[in-house]
Parts: structure tokens; sequence; C-alpha cells
């Protein structure tokens, strides 16, 4: 009755590549510097304990561009509320990531988190934020 969610990458910095299995998790988003576009990267299996012997399929690779961003999170993101009930949702982190894409992953970071906090305003975290952000330097 339990399972879990699970995102594995593997970057290979030197031939600008993420390799992936997602086992029921959040889509990761994939920003596109050059196109300024986002692309998810779906999921490749279901959640770790659902079903014995689960075959998972790789995802990728994704050939990551100068000033590309990665960013991959729980639906503690996505999924949290203000007062009137309306979720964060996927339309508003996209447009916090194309707005802050060109700072460093730190701030892309602190920007996705806050925003988050801001919608939220005073109505307490219902679940877990975690987040990882690869940007990818020049050439």
């Amino acid at each position: 009755s339990r399972f879990v969610t699970l995102f594995y990458g593997v970057l290979d910095t030197q031939a600008r590549t993420l390799t992936y299995v997602s086992a029921g998790h959040e889509p990761g988003l994939w920003f596109r510097a050059r196109t300024r576009q986002v692309e998810q990267l779906a999921s490749t299996g279901l959640p770790l304990g659902i079903e014995p012997d689960t075959p998972y399929e790789q995802g990728g690779p994704v050939q990551l561009g100068s000033g590309d961003v990665i960013v991959i999170g729980t639906d503690g993101i996505r999924e949290a509320v203000r007062a009137d009930g309306g979720m964060f949702g996927l339309g508003r982190l996209t447009q916090v990531l194309q707005e802050h894409a060109a700072e460093p992953a730190g701030g892309i970071h602190q920007r996705i988190v806050d925003a988050v906090h801001q919608f939220r305003g005073d109505i307490p975290q219902q679940d877990d934020i975690t987040l990882v952000v690869i940007k990818v330097g020049e050439a």
C-alpha cells in the first residue's frame, strides 16, 4: 500500500547529455535556451512499489545546449495551494523558469521557491518542496 516516486539521472558534462529514468515522478522541465521553450521530461514507468518487477524505460539522452536549464522537483511545487484552493501548477512554474532562465542555477532555484511561497501566502505548506536545478554553461 506504499509507493515512492523517483527521478534518477546521469548527467554527462563532457557530452552535455542527460539520461534518466523517472518512476512516476513529477515530469522534469527542460528549458531550451535557443528557443526559450520548455519541454517536459516524461515519466518512464510506474512509481516504485506499485507492482513487482516493473520494467523502466530509459529517457533521453537529452542533448543539452549552452544556457539550457533542467528543473526537477517534487509535487509540492505544482500542488502548492492558496486560500481560494487554486494550485501553483505547471503554467506558473514554466513562467518563473522562462522569466529567470538567464540567472545562475541557484538564482533560478530561489526564484521558484520564492514564487511558491508568495503564491501560497499565509496558507501552511502541505507538502515538501524538493528541487534540483541544473544550468548548462557556455561551451
